[in-house]
């Protein structure tokens, strides 16, 4: 192998690999592949690395699935004819499948030369193998032609003959394929080809010319003569000169446009071009024409347009305006002259002096803008003030943009002036007037459908005018989804009919959260048709004058009562008196089963009327208590006989103290009576089973809190929590619960006075009561008893420095109840936490794979969507193990705890909440060791149960109350 250590070896080498045939350079004694070209790779799917320094056999086997296989055998045997006789050998077109990378052969046909390179001494050295893929020939029946022919040098011709009809065939599909793109651009570009031989007079068109021409097909080809006579008579003249000064002249090409008439009459716009071309038979004129009809009338439209813009700039007196800066021309309209009081025809002034037209104090502004604007490519948006030649001085507003060459470099500045002088000063006399009232005023554009607010929807409402949509969707959506329909269906028929004034009350959200009762009116105007063109109204608040008004016809509805029983009262439990004596004293001394069990009726009863009558006394505040100082853990401790023995064994029951409660001054007795009533209703909504949570803690109701609650006086409380896991309540039961006489339980079943009791009794004790249920997820009831020497012998501090430190850290929120969302993260940002919020689980996770800096994810554990709050935790924490987490619920935290309890680590805020829980909340788990945070395995769903289930309740059948402490 001397010839590899040549100086040429690399360009051999690199040249033989280029080689456009099929071709393996073999070793003669063991057939190993020395040397291949790209072409032979391709055409056999295989890699240099793979097959050179191996023999031909073991790259190309026969397939083991065909036993007919005899494709080694052949090519061996021709091979080796080689080696032996010192000739070329060609074969017989071989079937030799090729083994594909997945390991399946693919059937192949290949035509086979093997071709001997002699060395110096006559002995062969090397054999080249070049093959041909012939398997399209083959299949289209060639094959019998190349294969009975036994002359090897006949089999070389037919090869080469077949294979270049082959190639020719290839050749001339391309041909039509190429011919069919050119007819499909002709028909794209409304474009044809022609032919004009100037010997014979004839004229050749394409298919595409015929329709630009709107002749038929079949028609034979015309003349020069039958053209010109379809050009337009205004063009006909000047069409034939240019056609005979090219012929005369012999000029190198020609180009025409003209308008010709169709046979339908329409008037079409031509355009073309042609050229002299050297055939075999002569010279002739080939050329293109297109039909521009459409180009010709989009470019008298915009004539026209320009026209109208022109006008229009003038009726709204808006000008345009362009620098060129390099190098530097001016140039501007007619109307931006005018607008500068300058005369039409004006020759516009560089910049430095057009400057001038602005007053002092705005040329600075102006300026800076401009240069901006040429430095940095940054448009500008300004308003200013000029003052002209004749003394005016007019607002304008001023637009300005870049306009850049291919490498980015500002080469022109342009834009727009409009005068705004008389839309300036009634802007300014309307935001006066809006100013001048607390109304919220709005202004809806029906012919834009834009609605404009004042400044009074921050105020009272608290947004941001820049937050607000610009439709009438920062509207609607704001409406309160049970108001939306019949205030939208109002308002609409006001709009779509005759009328021209229009009110509503309705509930509209405020930016905390919060719903607001507002007195909606608006004035129509209409345009000469009776159409609505635009609507103008103001939006009033009375949620305190209706707060005053609830609360002045609940203290008549107090008084009324309280009149009523207080009147009733003595004479009636006097009554009750005799009659449960009597009542008591004959079912004692009768013995007659009959007369007995009416006695027994009799004395039930009383008791009833006793009943009904303390609780009328209790829901009217007026019934005689005896408070003294009490220790509500020790108290409930001591009933909790009376309550294991009034609930079913199928309801578990639970309390949970904290042990740093501290004391109340209350009536131990009616607190009892009040917590009895609480245990029954819970009882009453478990028929199933459940489960029964009484909670106890200290609560801090802050200023914030008490502003929504009128009645709530700012400090610490006694907090006792009532939960169950029974059917629960809707939002209308809930809103009714405290009426006397209303109940949900069957006739005979219940007074309606339960609730109403402890509503009554909870208030005459200077305390407070909230609701928190749900349909089918249970009910929770809070009451709340001032903690004795603080609600009225402490000085309450602001709540401002009770709040622990906020922070600055990134926080994600996912809570599906928009309200509480909105009020949610107004709390967190009031903290100095930056909030992301969402309202399902695949949207926090999108949140997170954005913001790579969120601390703390706050997730409600009952989302729709599909992923509720612990599978968005558990998902969150496999991507980002760091991320803190705190869920939330709208029940206690133990009474969402059945037979499985929450993973060691997870921390839960208890829905409802004040500021200073959550603040709490949140800054002790984002304090949290991250350790201390990190919960157990949630593979096993049981293991983490949101609401009980009810099937199999644990039974707990101790006297004594099953105690977990807080702490």
């Amino acid at each position: 192998m001397d010839m590899l250590n040549q100086p040429m070896e690399s360009l051999y080498k690199r040249l033989f690999k280029a080689s456009p045939g099929k071709i393996l350079v073999l070793e003669p004694d063991r057939f190993e592949i020395i040397a291949v070209t790209d072409e032979y790779l391709k055409a056999t799917v295989t890699n240099e690395s793979d097959i050179v320094g191996k023999t031909l056999f073991e790259v190309f086997p026969d397939d083991p699935d065909d036993p007919k296989a005899d494709g080694v055998n052949s090519l061996f045997a021709s091979l080796q004819r080689v080696v032996s006789l010192k000739a070329a050998d060609v074969m017989t077109i071989q079937r030799y499948p090729i083994r594909l990378p997945s390991g399946a052969f693919e059937e192949r046909f290949w035509s086979l030369v093997n071709s001997p390179v002699l060395d110096e001494f006559g002995m062969v050295e090397f054999i080249m193998h070049k093959v041909e893929d012939v398997t399209a020939i083959v299949h289209e029946n060639s094959f019998s032609i190349l294969t009975e022919s036994t002359d090897s040098k006949s089999r070389i011709a037919l090869q080469d003959i077949i294979l270049q009809a082959n190639e020719l065939k290839q050749t001339l599909s391309k041909l039509q394929e190429h011919e069919a793109r050119i007819r499909t651009a002709e028909r794209m570009l409304n474009l044809g080809t022609w032919e004009y031989n100037p010997q014979t007079g004839s004229l050749n068109w394409s298919r595409q010319v015929f329709d630009i021409y709107d002749v038929a097909p079949t028609q034979k080809a015309l003349n020069v003569e039958e053209y010109f006579a379809m050009v337009h008579p205004d063009d006909r003249e000047a069409s034939i000169a240019i056609y005979q000064s090219f012929i005369e002249e012999h000029a190198p090409q020609i180009a025409f446009e003209h308008r010709v008439i169709t046979r339908d009459g329409d008037v079409r716009y031509v355009k073309g071009v042609g050229e002299f071309h050297l055939t075999p038979d002569g010279e002739i004129v080939v050329g293109c024409v297109q039909d521009i009809t459409s180009f010709i009338r989009n470019r008298d439209k915009l004539t026209q347009a320009e026209y109208l813009l022109r006008l229009a700039g003038e009726k709204a007196r808006l000008g345009g305006w362009r620098v060129e800066l390099d190098p530097l021309v001016v140039t501007w309209t007619s109307e931006t002259a005018a607008i500068h009081g300058m005369p039409a025809g004006y020759s516009p002034p560089d910049v430095a002096t057009a400057v001038q037209f602005y007053v002092p104090e705005f040329r600075e502004l102006i300026m800076g803008a401009f240069e901006r604007c040429v430095q940095q490519g940054e448009a500008f948006d300004v308003i200013c003030q000029l003052q002209t030649p004749d003394g005016r001085r007019p607002w304008i507003r001023a637009i300005g943009e870049a306009e850049r060459d291919t490498q980015g470099k500002v080469i022109v500045v342009q834009g727009a002036f409009q005068d705004i002088s008389t839309l300036r000063e009634a802007q300014e006399r309307f935001q006066l007037i809006s100013k001048a009232t607390n109304d919220v005023i709005w202004d809806w554009n029906f012919a834009t459908n834009q609605v404009w607010w004042n400044d009074s929807m921050t105020d009272v409402f608290g947004y941001s005018l820049s937050s607000l949509e610009p439709g009438p969707e920062s509207w609607t959506l704001r409406i309160h989804p049970d108001d939306r329909e019949r205030v939208l269906q109002s308002i609409h028929q006001v709009i779509d009919g005759e009328d021209n004034y229009w009110q509503s009350d309705y509930r509209f959200i405020r930016s905390d959260g919060q719903y607001a009762n507002v007195i909606d009116r608006g004035f129509v105007t209409r345009d000469g048709q009776g159409k609505a063109t635009r609507m103008v109204g103001s939006l009033l608040d009375v949620t305190e004058r209706m707060a005053m008004e609830q609360r002045l016809r609940e203290s008549q509805k107090l008084e009324a009562v309280g009149h009523l029983t207080g009147g009733v009262a003595h004479d009636f439990n006097n009554l009750l008196t005799i009659i449960l004596g009597n009542a008591e004293m004959l079912s004692e001394l009768v013995t007659d089963p009959n007369l007995q069990s009416m006695a027994e009726m009799t004395l039930s009863a009383s008791k009833r009327g006793a009943e009904l009558t303390r609780h009328l006394l209790a829901f009217a505040r007026r019934q005689p208590l005896d408070p003294k100082v009490t220790d509500v853990n020790q108290l409930v401790e001591a009933m909790w006989g009376l309550i294991r023995r009034t609930l079913p064994e199928n309801i578990e029951l639970e309390f949970i103290p904290d042990p740093d409660l501290g004391i109340t001054e209350i009536d131990a007795g009616e607190l009892e009576t009040a917590l009895l009533n609480l245990v029954v209703n819970a009882r009453d909504a478990m028929q199933d089973g459940g489960k029964l949570t009484i909670e106890t803690s200290t609560a801090v109701l802050d200023r914030d809190y008490a502003d929504r609650h009128s009645e709530v006086i700012p400090g610490e409380y006694v907090m006792i929590c009532v939960s169950d896991t029974g059917i629960g309540m809707d939002e209308d039961t809930v809103s009714q619960a405290f009426e006397p006489f209303f109940t949900t339980k069957a006739v005979g079943k219940g007074s309606g006075l339960g609730l109403s009791m402890v509503f009554g009794f909870t208030k005459q004790s200077g305390g407070h009561i909230k609701i928190y249920s749900e349909p089918g997820e249970g009910t929770s009831v809070k009451l709340y008893f001032p903690r004795a020497g603080s609600a009225q012998q402490i000085n309450y501090q602001p709540v401002k420095e009770l709040f622990p430190e906020g922070g600055t850290e990134h926080i994600l929120i996912a809570e599906d109840d928009d309200l509480v969302l909105k009020h949610l993260e107004g709390q967190l940002r009031s903290l100095g936490y930056r909030v992301t919020a969402v309202t399902s689980g695949p949207d926090a996770l999108k949140a997170l794979s954005v913001h790579s800096d969120v601390k703390l994810l706050l997730t409600d554990i009952i989302m729709p969507g599909g992923m509720n709050g612990r599978e968005l935790a558990d998902q969150s924490r496999a991507i980002y193990p760091k991320l803190k987490v705190l869920f939330t619920s709208g029940y206690t935290e133990n009474a969402i705890i059945h037979h499985g309890r929450l993973d060691p680590g997870v921390d839960l805020l208890s829905k409802p909440y004040n500021r200073l829980e959550l603040a709490t909340k949140v800054r002790r788990v984002l304090d949290k060791d991250l350790d201390a945070t990190t919960y157990g395995d949630s593979s096993s769903s049981q293991d983490f149960e949101i609401f009980p289930s009810k099937s199999q309740p644990k039974i707990d059948q101790q006297n004594l109350p099953q105690r977990r402490d807080r702490n």
